[in-house]
């Protein structure tokens, strides 16, 4: 009972004069913390997943917490594989928030534990993905998923110039975007070039 109640408060974070609660991530492995936060971990893999009901959607505000809950007083984080966030309702202020606090952290980490960063299913638009993207620069990503995060065509050069950078990327996921996109990054060379590399998937109709 003790512990239920120290989880239940350490889960309710303060903003302004009133509080919500941010739920902890599905599984959760970490220098931060030893032991699980959830009943149901059971995975090798070090994981953050948040759940995306409606009560626990991250929005712009809820981004810096979330920043301050995984970082804790850590400049850098350690052995986090994967960091899915999808579908929640943070835009591009809630994407420079994570461009500028936490992907720096887990390239002063681990950087090459860190193989999946899934944001997709958030308003991010043009001015989201450059944050993110510049903040992703030679990361050693394996998997980047961007879906239906309103990218138009000015997204384009955006892509064309980082994602050369990220030399192991096996799988970029750009559907349910601006149907520009795509025809203003398969005309650049350097985008064609990207085509060629074996072992690189760029999948422009998956949803999901």
């Amino acid at each position: 009972k003790v512990k239920s109640e120290e989880k239940k408060e350490s889960n309710q974070m303060a903003i302004g004069e009133g509080e919500f609660n941010l739920p902890f991530p599905k599984y959760v492995r970490n220098e931060l913390r030893a032991r699980p936060l959830s009943p149901d971990f059971g995975h090798s893999e070090m994981k953050y997943a948040y759940p995306t009901d409606e009560a626990a959607l991250i929005d712009d505000a809820k981004v810096t917490v979330l920043c301050d809950i995984v970082l804790g007083k850590n400049e850098t984080v350690e052995m986090i594989m994967s960091f899915d966030i999808s579908d929640h309702s943070f835009t591009s202020v809630g994407a420079q928030e994570l461009a500028d606090r936490l992907l720096p952290a887990l390239r002063g980490g681990s950087m090459s534990m860190f193989k999946m960063f899934n944001i997709s299913g958030n308003a991010i638009g043009d001015d989201g993905l450059k944050d993110i993207l510049q903040a992703l620069k030679g990361y050693e990503l394996e998997e980047l998923k961007l879906r239906e995060c309103k990218l138009t065509i000015e997204a384009a050069k955006y892509l064309i110039e980082a994602v050369p950078t990220m030399k192991r990327l096996k799988t970029l996921y750009l559907g349910y975007n601006d149907d520009e996109l795509r025809t203003a990054c398969e005309k650049d060379e350097k985008w064609q070039e990207l085509m060629s590399k074996e072992g690189l998937m760029i999948d422009w109709t998956s949803r999901f």
